[in-house]
């Protein structure tokens, strides 16, 4: 399986969403890619791809992604009924990643079927179900990233061991505090939670 390339993009096919990456090696790999998360105007510096390796029957496939969590989330949505990879690997290379998990977190169905060519109501009901304990953990970790703090991360998992869900972006408007410790944090938190549940 291969799981990451490094090498030169020499040849673009914009209109098939697909690149030719040149390894070292001079070894040529046909990547379907999304050409606004790749570099296709500088043509002499190698860069690397993550790739999801879809071997079927008939045919193998390289899926490439600039990040190794589009890639993952490709993967998660790759495994959801219905929702092959080139749907899932486009969904996972929009633009804004985080976006794109909050939108698959919002469990707006409609909306999320409008973001992507070719994903129904079906299909994005069926993400939106599939996904939601992964995207929850892939917000949380997006948000920890963002804030680049420890306190984020221990917040989170012991809310976590408590059994609660983490709403990344109620936790991250807490611990922005910089007094606040994890521990206030997550009676903040749960303090939170229980006002906004007896509305």
């Amino acid at each position: 399986m291969i799981a990451l390339l490094y090498g030169i993009v020499t040849v673009v096919d914009a209109p098939q969403g697909r690149v030719l990456v040149t390894t070292s090696s001079g070894v040529g790999y046909e990547v379907l890619a999304s050409f606004d998360r790749i570099n296709t105007t500088d043509r002499m510096t190698p860069q690397r791809m993550y790739i999801w390796h879809v071997i079927r029957e008939a045919e193998q496939k390289l899926y490439g992604f600039r990040t190794l969590e589009e890639r993952e989330l490709a993967l998660q949505l790759g495994a959801c009924d219905h929702i092959g990879p080139t749907l899932a690997s486009r969904l996972a290379q929009k633009p804004d990643y985080l976006g794109t998990l909050n939108l698959i977190h919002s469990g707006d169905v409609k909306k999320l079927a409008g973001e992507c060519k070719g994903l129904g109501e079906k299909g994005a009901a069926t993400i939106i179900r599939d996904c939601a304990l992964y995207v929850a953990q892939a917000r949380t970790t997006q948000f920890a990233a963002s804030t680049g703090s420890a306190r984020f991360t221990a917040a989170a998992r012991a809310i976590e061991v408590l059994g609660f869900a983490v709403d990344p972006a109620a936790l991250a408007v807490i611990i922005a505090d910089a007094q606040v410790t994890p521990e206030q944090a997550v009676a903040a938190y749960l303090k939170g939670l229980k006002s906004r549940t007896s509305l």
